[in-house]
C-alpha cells in the first residue's frame, strides 16, 4: 500500500526544509522546521503586497537584513537561511523583468490550481456514470435480443417455405 499517495514534495522558501505534503492541503500547510507557510511567495517573504512600488521592496528588505543578517545572528543556521531567502526574493522582485516573470509564473500557479479544482471528481457524478452504463448495457443487450429474435423468426419462416 503506497503511504504517500497524494503527497507532494515541497522546499520550505524560508529554510529550504523538505517538507512531505497532501497535495489538497498545500495552501494550509507550514514548514515543520521554520513553521512558515509552504505556499508563501515572494511577496509573503518579505511582508509586501504585489503591487509594492520598488521603494517599498527595498525598504523593506533592508529592514529585514537588519534583522537576519548572519553577523547579527552568529551560529544561527536559521537565520542564515531566512537571510538567504530574503535577499533571493529581493533580487526577483527589484529587478523589473525577472519580477515580470516572476508574477506570470504566479499567475500561471493559480490557473492550474484552479484547473485541478475543476477538474477533481465528484462521488454523484460518479454513481450517475455508473447508473448511465448500466442503463446503455442494458439498452445493447435488449438489441441484441431482438436481433436475435428476428434472425430466428427469419430462419423458421424460411424452413416453413
Amino acid at each position: 500500500m503506497d503511504n504517500n499517495k497524494g503527497q507532494e514534495i515541497h522546499v520550505c522558501p524560508y529554510c529550504h526544509t523538505v517538507n512531505r505534503v497532501n497535495s489538497e492541503k498545500l495552501h494550509q500547510a507550514v514548514c515543520g522546521l521554520c513553521k512558515n507557510r509552504l505556499d508563501s511567495t515572494y511577496y509573503d517573504m518579505l511582508g509586501i503586497s504585489k503591487n509594492a512600488s520598488m521603494q517599498e521592496v527595498k525598504r523593506r528588505y533592508h529592514a529585514l537584513t537588519k534583522m537576519w543578517h548572519p553577523d547579527k545572528n552568529s551560529g544561527n543556521a536559521h537565520a542564515l537561511e531566512v537571510f538567504k531567502s530574503i535577499t533571493h526574493a529581493y533580487r526577483v522582485l527589484s529587478d523589473p523583468y525577472e519580477r515580470e516573470a516572476y508574477d506570470l509564473t504566479l499567475k500561471k500557479q493559480e490557473i492550474t490550481q484552479i484547473e485541478n479544482e475543476s477538474r477533481e471528481p465528484d462521488n454523484s457524478n460518479k454513481e450517475m456514470d455508473e447508473k448511465q452504463f448500466q442503463l446503455n448495457l442494458m439498452i445493447v443487450l435488449m438489441t441484441v435480443c431482438a436481433l436475435v429474435m428476428i434472425f430466428i423468426a427469419w430462419v423458421l419462416v424460411r424452413q416453413v417455405r
